[in-house]
């Protein structure tokens, strides 16, 4: 369950005061990549905003680095020791005084109109409606640049459909939503994984509607990093998240373990076992022929799937140069 939040819930705001939007940054032993965080959100376009970092037991001064920025709208809360991303996001949730809440992992960025545009998108929902917000975002992974997701969910589609069989990923960088609906249902800090695909799913299982907004108004950051808040590689973990997530399509818990369980098992050379799962699970995960091909490839053969994806993508901008240049 998650932590115990505030019950003080702010409302929409009379007269011609934009609404507050409260920022939450978990961080951990990150001083650049914070650094970058916090100037992104300081650059917006949107300016009635604050900024509640929460440092999970780092051992950097984060204080002295929040204080080069001399901006009151910059809050910092330290906990004692190491309690993991749940625990952190909670506490900022707790702590927001927004009426909305919009979530930045402390070593992703946003673009300078994101706050501005998820606000626009929300402005007929007021302080009585909940919502959850979400937007594509420029994936940074040492491969091509890319974005994901490409597309919105199509009208009836699960979510977890949208997420798992269409590889449409919704990444807490893009979150944004009201301050109560986060207090509602927060993050689950009995998780050590899948915390954003949780708390999604929970939110999309509750009948709140999602607004997404297909441009990129973010950039991920998604590499290797032993200063990440939540990293554990456990297939045993993942199965059980999905198999015990009550609301589930039979469809998405199949393309989960074949999207998410497969490599791990792989990673952990326990290939046997991650053949048999992919023989029990893709009829279920009614992925198209192509899809199933590619994902069987990246998860057994990673190194020559990289290398072929590189050779294509270098191979298709050589074209497109000289069709410009024709």
């Amino acid at each position: 369950m998650p932590t115990e939040l505030n019950a003080s819930t702010p409302s929409w705001p009379t007269g011609d005061m934009p609404p507050l939007v409260s920022v939450v940054i978990p961080n951990y032993n990150r001083d650049e990549e914070l650094r970058r965080a916090i100037k992104s959100v300081l650059g917006q376009t949107y300016s009635h905003f604050e900024i509640i970092i929460v440092d999970d037991g780092s051992s950097i001064d984060v204080a002295s680095l929040i204080a080069e920025f001399h901006d009151e709208r910059i809050r910092l809360i330290q906990l004692p020791g190491r309690s993991g991303a749940a625990v952190a996001r909670n506490r900022g949730i707790a702590e927001a005084n927004g009426l909305y809440i919009a979530f930045l992992d402390s070593d992703d960025e946003w673009f300078s109109e994101k706050l501005a545009a998820q606000v626009e998108a929300a402005r007929g929902f007021g302080d009585t409606k909940d919502f959850l917000a979400a937007h594509a975002l420029e994936i940074v992974d040492g491969g091509p640049r890319r974005e994901n997701p490409t597309r919105a969910p199509r009208a009836q589609e699960p979510i977890g459909e949208y997420l798992f069989v269409s590889g449409q990923n919704l990444q807490t960088s893009s979150l944004f939503g009201p301050t109560r609906l986060f207090r509602k249902l927060g993050f689950r800090p009995e998780l050590k994984r899948h915390q954003d695909w949780d708390l999604i799913l929970r939110i999309a299982f509750a009948g709140v509607p999602l607004l997404y907004t297909n441009k990129a108004l973010a950039r991920y950051i998604n590499v290797n990093a032993s200063n990440r808040i939540s990293r554990n590689d456990d297939p045993a973990f993942s199965a059980a998240w999905i198999k015990n997530l009550a609301g589930a399509t039979a469809s998405t818990r199949a393309a989960f373990m074949i999207r998410v369980v497969m490599p791990q098992l792989v990673n952990l050379d326990r290939r046997g076992e991650a053949f048999s799962l992919l023989l029990k699970n893709w009829r279920a995960a009614k992925f198209p022929l192509t899809s199933l091909a590619r994902l069987s490839a990246k998860a057994f053969f990673p190194s020559t799937y990289t290398a072929s994806i590189r050779t294509a993508t270098r191979t298709k901008n050589l074209f497109s140069s000289r069709r410009v240049e024709a």
